[in-house]
């Protein structure tokens, strides 16, 4: 039925109450086809500029983390790659406080030392970087005592130059090389091992050494005063070798030393008066040598010393009186000194009245010593 005019105009007047303003309204959204569907996500695709800014964000994190990857893994994996020669002299050098002598001649390779270095950059490389300075250098030092000491023609070679750790070179039923903790070495001692060559001055670079062995071999040279470094030094026997020269007046540095043996060797020049600083000496045997001049006086700071042997020697002047000092003398062997002369009349007044077991061998001919208590003159 068609709608009246009235009606049209009432219905117009309704809408016109409702909007009073006559704003027009915009129709109603329709749902959402796709919940799932974001506002954000359709402003990211609507929006190219701001898409391209995250995009390169992403990208500059990605990068970013690969490069600190990278570094990471090249610091904490360090691939070792050889050093060159005179790098590894650098740092060898820093690790001995720039004291260059201990180099020797670095452009020789065939010294002791630049066979050491040769050896040590090529087996080490980069290690160099990871390695304490002190193990570093007790490693250089070991290599070239055995170069010096004709190493290659030793009767046992054992595993020298062989393992990463020095302590573990050598360690067999009579030869042996001990470490404190398996890091810095403590006791040397080559027995009867064909050792030849010379005593490196090297040697003064194992701070930490109780023990310096070499007895019944062939070493010549001198004894290095570098010796007089071994501040923990107890026992140094370099008996039965080939040395010469005179015994280093550094040897008095040693104050711990306890047993000091060079008998049956070519030693010469005179006893130095720093002996006298080693008072925990206990053996002091100098015997069957060439050692000439007078008997210092400070031999008598003594005390703990049981064996003097002193025999077989040049000798010169008068026994010190200070010898009747030495209270814990059981055993003196003076013979075979034939200018030596005095009296050991204050010892063996010393001996009569402890009671201790005691025994003294002296040139008593033509009485150029004086001895009652002597055994055998």
């Amino acid at each position: 039925m068609p709608r009246s005019k009235k009606n049209e105009t009432d219905e117009e007047n309704d809408n016109e109450n409702d909007n009073p303003d006559g704003i027009v309204l915009e129709e109603e959204a329709s749902p959402n086809p796709n919940p799932n569907t974001t506002t954000s996500s359709s402003s990211f695709s609507s929006n190219p500029r701001r898409r391209k800014f995250i995009l390169i964000g992403i990208a500059a994190f990605v990068i970013l983390a690969a490069i600190i990857a990278t570094v990471l893994v090249l610091v904490v994996f360090k691939p070792k790659q050889p050093i060159g020669y005179e790098e590894y002299q650098e740092d060898l050098l820093a690790a001995l406080r720039g004291d260059r002598s201990y180099l020797g001649d670095q452009s020789d390779d065939d010294t002791p030392q630049g066979k050491a270095l040769k050896w040590l950059k090529s087996d080490t490389g980069s290690l160099v970087d990871v390695t304490p300075a002190d193990v570093m250098v007790e490693r250089y030092a070991m290599a070239v005592f055995y170069y010096a000491t004709d190493g290659p023609n030793w009767e046992e070679q054992a595993g020298f130059l062989t393992q990463p750790s020095i302590c573990e070179w050598w360690n067999t039923k009579d030869e042996y090389l001990l470490c404190h903790q398996s890091v810095l070495v403590t006791d040397l001692n080559f027995f009867n091992n064909s050792l030849g060559g010379t005593i490196p001055t090297e040697i003064g670079l194992f701070q930490n050494l109780f023990w310096f062995h070499l007895p019944l071999n062939n070493v010549g040279g001198t004894i290095p005063s570098e010796v007089g470094a071994l501040k923990q030094l107890t026992s140094l026997v370099l008996a039965s070798n080939k040395l010469t020269g005179s015994i280093p007046a550094t040897i008095g540095n040693l104050v711990e030393m306890r047993t000091f043996e060079l008998e049956n060797n070519d030693i010469t020049g005179s006893i130095p008066n720093t002996i006298g600083s080693m008072t925990h000496m206990q053996t002091l045997f100098l015997g069957n040598n060439k050692v000439s001049g007078p008997i210092p006086s400070e031999i008598g700071r003594l005390v703990n010393a049981s064996d003097l042997f002193l025999q077989s020697n040049d000798l010169t002047g008068t026994i010190p009186s200070e010898v009747g000092d030495m209270t814990s003398l059981q055993f003196v062997y003076l013979q075979n000194n034939p200018k030596l002369t005095g009296s050991l009349e204050p010892l063996c007044e010393t001996v009569a009245s402890s009671n201790a077991v005691f025994r003294a061998e002296v040139d008593c001919l033509d009485d150029l010593v004086t001895c009652s208590c002597c055994e055998r003159c």
